[in-house]
């Protein structure tokens, strides 16, 4: 499941991955969040929080989660990933190089230090 994190000041946008992610997940949730988003800003700042009883991927929203991310690959200005998954450290390296955007990693304790540095300068 894909929860939108209400709440956060224009220009940032915020997700929480819960469960396992379906393709519903994103054609019914994040896709149109996302692009309703982008209609109103160039660019947006990212957190992306995934929680610990994330479980993954469905094929098809596998498929959906890089369509997405080629699609606005150079819209970010910041991604937080906030996590307690180790993991996912070694993802942000590479989103940053991919993105060009500054990434940084948090555990989930500092999810409201993520929450503000994304929305530095907003």
């Amino acid at each position: 499941m894909i929860e939108i994190i209400e709440g956060l000041p224009a220009g940032a946008f915020g997700v929480e991955a819960k469960g396992k992610l379906s393709p519903d997940d994103y054609k019914l949730t994040l896709i149109p969040a996302i692009q309703s988003e982008f209609e109103k800003h160039d660019k947006l700042s990212l957190v992306i929080v995934i929680a610990d009883e994330f479980k993954g991927l469905e094929a098809g929203a596998l498929w959906d989660d890089a369509k997405l991310g080629m699609a606005h690959l150079f819209a970010w200005s910041k991604i937080a990933i906030v996590t307690d998954h180790d993991w996912y450290t070694h993802i942000a390296g590479v989103s940053a190089f991919l993105t060009q955007s500054e990434v940084k990693v948090f555990k989930l304790a500092d999810r409201d230090a993520a929450t503000a540095w994304v929305s530095e300068g907003l």
